[in-house]
């Protein structure tokens, strides 16, 4: 949008000014809105796509800035000699001073977002091992039930080949790794 006429007609036109301002707005705030899932979204990203996404974010920022710093010719320069400013620096140092406004304030938004996404990250990852521990805790204490059935039976006499089978099917239940049945991995371990 700087390097364009869209630019300078933003100045000219208050219709074009407030669409533009909706253009920017609308995409950012989507944009915040799904990645830092504050509020229920049609679709969560794994937290490492959107830590990806918030980076790139930040670095597109630094890149316009320093792009913006770097522009020899001034960006809407008919309308900032139009205006004969009397005061402050010149409009070359101005337009470097805002560049490098971009781009700090592009570092001062991403960079708290990117850290709140990173507790956000950590947060889901302790409360997916506490649910994982609970079902591990409770599969151990339905496998030492059905020993100690076993045990029972086997001792009383009764159901000797029953219990062995049980017995076998529960050391082979506990021999398999906590992952094979999570719903979120079972795909990826599938043979082939």
């Amino acid at each position: 949008m700087y390097f364009t006429s869209w630019y300078t007609t933003v100045f000219h036109s208050a219709a074009i000014r407030e669409l533009t301002y909706l253009a920017l707005m609308a995409p950012g705030f989507a944009f915040f809105w799904t990645l830092l899932r504050v509020d229920p979204v049609p679709k969560e990203y794994s937290y490492a796509v959107s830590m990806w996404i918030t980076g790139a974010e930040v670095i597109g920022d630094a890149f316009l800035g320093i792009a913006i710093i770097a522009d020899q010719n001034l960006l809407g320069a008919a309308w900032y000699h139009a205006l004969a400013r009397p005061w402050g620096p010149t409009l070359q140092a101005d337009q470097v001073i805002g560049g490098g406004a971009l781009w700090i304030l592009g570092d001062l938004v991403g960079v708290p977002f990117l850290a709140a996404q990173l507790i956000q990250l950590m947060r889901e990852d302790e409360s997916d091992a506490a649910a994982i521990d609970a079902n591990l805790d409770a599969r151990d204490a339905e496998l030492e039930q059905a020993a100690a059935a076993g045990e029972q039976a086997a001792a009383a006499g009764e159901q000797a080949a029953a219990a062995g089978e049980e017995a076998g099917g529960a050391d082979e239940a506990a021999s398999k790794p906590w992952w094979e049945d999570d719903p979120r991995f079972t795909s990826r371990f599938k043979p082939t």
